[in-house]
């Protein structure tokens, strides 16, 4: 994204937030070359700890097995780690159906009809939700 698209939804401030409480880790359907030039370009790789993305899973989201592979190499549980996701389906129904906690980013504030999801329409709102 670009620079003033990343402050518009607060993306640098959230991470800056996060950062000292919390491990950050990325789940990506993407391929690893893609993502490692958009997360250099975007001066944000130094905020997360592992990259997990579906060549080296062996699956993509929404399929359980991303999300249990990407557990194991953060070395983390279902229990203590939530999904912050832009797909429904992908992301948050991903990671419910696999046991996780999920919220859904949602800038544009877009219809959903499941209740049982969390939604939050900028980065910062994670604030008040961990």
């Amino acid at each position: 994204r670009a620079p003033n698209c990343m402050a518009s939804i607060g993306i640098i401030e959230t991470l800056e937030y996060l950062k000292d409480s919390y491990q950050l880790h990325i789940i990506t359907n993407g391929f690893s070359f893609v993502q490692e030039v958009k997360l250099q370009k975007s001066n944000l790789a130094n905020y997360f700890v592992t990259i997990t993305n579906s060549e080296v899973a062996g699956h993509k989201k929404p399929h359980e097995n991303i999300f249990q592979y990407a557990l194991s190499v953060a070395n983390a549980s279902k229990n203590e780690s939530i999904m912050v996701g832009d797909s429904i389906e992908a992301d948050v129904l991903g990671a419910m159906n696999f046991g996780m906690k999920a919220v859904y980013f949602n800038p544009a504030n877009e219809m959903v009809s499941h209740d049982k999801i969390i939604q939050i329409q900028k980065l910062t709102q994670l604030k008040n939700i961990l």
